[in-house]
């Protein structure tokens, strides 16, 4: 009886992880479609199509036991306590553009789909953004930041803005009382306070973002204009070879600037792919 017993449990779990294991092949082959096809219809297609799908893995509980490394055409995060699985792609556009699109499952199997208003808001740093609206980009790192009763969730991300610029974000994930996720939170200090710091520069030039090897904040390149007479146009920035940082020191993150990184410790953020424009960002 208990042979019996054991061995039913051990199919089941075998059959769980196989689906699980199908899942992610089915996600590649539908991210393929809408990375590679040269139509952008069925690019388009496509990336509706990965949305539906990643709402029936939700629906049937699978969606947590999918192992999203192997899926190059998306990008998962998920903080250390489990609260959440966040998950970015985007779909290349003729203009050279892409469509970013969004996935929040929480602990609860609740789903929200993430609407990109990127293109419909003037002050995005200063925006705090509810009922699935969101500043779209892909992140590739997530840490989560607690100051009294108030939890945050620090999320990096990369947005492959157009043939000329790119740019990488930090965002701010909350929860409201009834679940409903909130971006956007009033935590970074410098000039004026801001709500997500938005880094845009060159394309092609390295820029890294990252959580500090230590665990108390975020480090990033510096960015000066190539030539003076840009300053300000995205396409002529590129960092200068000095590192500043946002420390984080009684709920806020206090802007540093020109710090010495030399002597970082171990990265306790969430390093997942690096992925580069239109699949992976590097930090």
């Amino acid at each position: 009886m208990v042979k019996t017993l054991f061995s039913c449990l051990l199919l089941l779990f075998l059959f769980i992880e196989l689906r699980a294991q199908s899942a992610a092949e089915k996600l590649e082959a539908i991210g393929k479609e809408m990375l590679e096809s040269k139509s952008e219809d069925s690019r388009i297609a496509a990336g509706l199509h990965l949305q539906k799908y990643l709402d029936s893995l939700t629906q049937s509980g699978e969606i947590f036991r999918v192992e999203f490394d192997s899926v190059r055409s998306v990008s998962a995060v998920r903080p250390d306590d489990n609260e959440f699985l966040l998950i970015t792609w985007n779909v290349p556009l003729q203009s050279g553009k892409v469509a970013n699109h969004g996935f929040l499952v929480d602990k609860e199997k609740r789903s929200h789909e993430l609407n990109d208003v990127k293109s419909q808001i003037s002050k995005p740093e200063q925006q705090r953004l509810l009922r699935g609206d969101w500043y779209g980009v892909l992140y590739y790192q997530v840490k989560k930041f607690r100051h009294r009763k108030s939890t945050y969730y620090v999320l990096l991300g990369y947005d492959a803005a157009d043939s000329y610029t790119t740019g990488k974000v930090i965002d701010v994930l909350s929860f409201t009382k009834n679940g409903e996720p909130v971006f956007g939170a009033p935590l970074f200090s410098g000039k004026r306070t801001q709500k997500r710091v938005l880094f845009y520069y060159r394309e092609g030039a390295s820029f890294s973002l990252r959580f500090d090897k230590q665990g108390g904040g975020i480090l990033f390149d510096h960015l000066s204009p190539i030539e003076a007479a840009v300053s300000g146009d995205a396409a002529f920035m590129a960092p200068d070879f000095t590192v500043d940082a946002f420390n984080w020191k009684k709920g806020r993150f206090n802007y540093l600037q020109n710090i010495d990184a030399r002597n970082e410790g171990k990265n306790e953020g969430n390093q997942k792919k690096p992925i580069e424009k239109g699949l992976r960002p590097k930090n």
